[in-house]
């Protein structure tokens, strides 16, 4: 009996594998630090920081002058400049002039802002940080997945060769073929359907590395090296304290602080100084000086209503760094029990269920030559192996991505810059 695969599988997967691009090595630490050094987003970011720390300064200075110039004729008939004294042209400038500490009250609620505009940028970055380790562990995930079912295919072509064999000599029968042939179109189906994954996980490590183009990687050999921290109650302390939405509320706290000083300092008078030459053509010149101040006659309407509304965002700030430190911690237990749960699983795979498997179907072929068994237990076994290798890897994959957030989570390094050795 002819063994054939299905025409429609073997094009899927050609579709699948259409893609074909120049590849690169897939190097974790130099990914991050591209990353780092020249994605847009943290790039604009951080111009949006480095123009709020240009603010401050400028609301130090004194606000600018006034200068005008005006002309009076006296009467309409006729051009009266040097013929009346009350046709002039007059020049004058005007100053305001604030209290001081009204303009360090506005400068220091501009670096408040500036500061919280400086931690949003680092929490982008975070969050970038995050995301890149877990489109690698996906891209390293889809490899070894692949490897498996490659190694599957190499077995499931054995098994169609054995099985006709079998049914050729009238040992087996034809049910046991079909059986081994569906099995492995099914594998075939998983293979571009990892194929699809691996591509997805390219493109999304590129667009997370902010790369313009459409780069295609190497095969990823390692997990990245994750030093979990050995304390939960550490690890939450250092979320509570360190993870940059906390320090972000911390940043709208602070900010929302200095715009109540800056509020009430509004209340204060506003003073200022004017100056006018009069020029009155051949009749002597007049000079004129004098004050202004800008009383805060409706403060009642205003100003302090601008300081019952700080109060009040300063209050709505409090509450909301108070909702991050428990959301922090909570993420972090969380995150924690999700990464040692998944540790726990694979080892339990990779020492337990996988070498039984591997056992298992060495059984089933001694068994199936020995006549006691059909070919449908060796490729039940078989089946059970490579979905269980496959379990294990995924569980790997999942708790790099689970650290990888614990690492957003708490502003502590787990994953090195460095670090281009294997998974720990």
């Amino acid at each position: 009996m002819r063994v054939l695969r299905c025409p429609l599988v073997v094009s899927i997967a050609l579709c699948a594998g259409a893609h074909v691009a120049a590849s690169e090595p897939a190097d974790l630490p130099s990914l991050l630090a591209e990353a780092e050094r020249a994605h847009p987003a943290l790039l604009a970011a951080r111009a949006r920081a480095d123009a709020a720390d240009a603010v401050p300064a400028q609301l130090q200075a004194l606000p600018d002058p006034r200068l005008s110039v005006a002309y009076t004729n006296d009467g309409l008939s006729s051009f009266t400049l040097g013929d009346s004294k009350f046709s002039n042209i007059a020049v004058r400038w005007d100053q305001d002039v604030p209290y001081r500490s009204v303009r360090e009250r506005a400068s220091e609620a501009a670096q408040a802002e500036a500061a919280a505009v400086r931690t949003a940028a680092a929490t982008q970055a975070a969050r970038l940080r995050a995301r890149i380790v877990a489109a690698f562990a996906d891209l390293w995930s889809a490899d070894a997945e692949s490897g498996i079912l490659e190694q599957g295919r190499s077995l499931l072509s054995a098994g169609i060769d054995a099985a006709r064999a079998r049914y050729e000599s009238g040992e087996g029968s034809q049910d046991a073929v079909l059986r081994a042939q569906i099995a492995l179109h099914r594998l075939e189906l998983e293979i571009v359907d990892v194929e699809r994954r691996r591509r997805a996980a390219e493109i999304a490590l590129a667009e997370a590395v902010g790369r313009e183009g459409d780069p295609s990687f190497d095969r990823v050999g390692a997990l990245p090296v994750a030093t979990v921290p050995s304390d939960d109650a550490a690890a939450e302390a250092a979320a509570a304290a360190g993870a940059p939405e906390v320090v972000e509320a911390r940043a709208g706290e602070a900010r929302a602080r200095a715009v109540i000083e800056d509020a009430r300092a509004q209340t204060k008078p506003e003073f200022g100084w004017t100056a006018q030459y009069q020029y009155l053509g051949g009749l002597d010149p007049m000079v004129m000086g004098g004050m202004t101040v800008r009383l805060p006659v409706w403060k009642g309407h205003k100003q302090e209503l601008r300081v019952a509304e700080a109060q009040r965002e300063a209050e709505a700030e409090s509450r909301a760094r108070e909702a991050s430190e428990i959301e922090a911690r909570a993420r972090v237990r969380s995150l924690l029990n999700a990464a040692a749960s998944a540790q726990r699983e694979q080892t339990i795979y990779d020492e337990a269920i996988v070498p039984q498997d591997r056992a298992a179907v060495e059984a089933a072929r001694a068994a199936l030559s020995a006549g006691r068994v059909e070919m449908g237990a060796v490729l039940d076994g078989t089946a059970r192996w490579l979905e269980d290798r496959r379990a294990a890897v995924g569980l790997a994959a999942a708790r790099v991505r689970a650290l990888a957030d614990l690492e957003a989570a708490t502003g502590l390094t787990i994953f090195a810059a460095a670090d281009a050795g294997g998974a720990r």
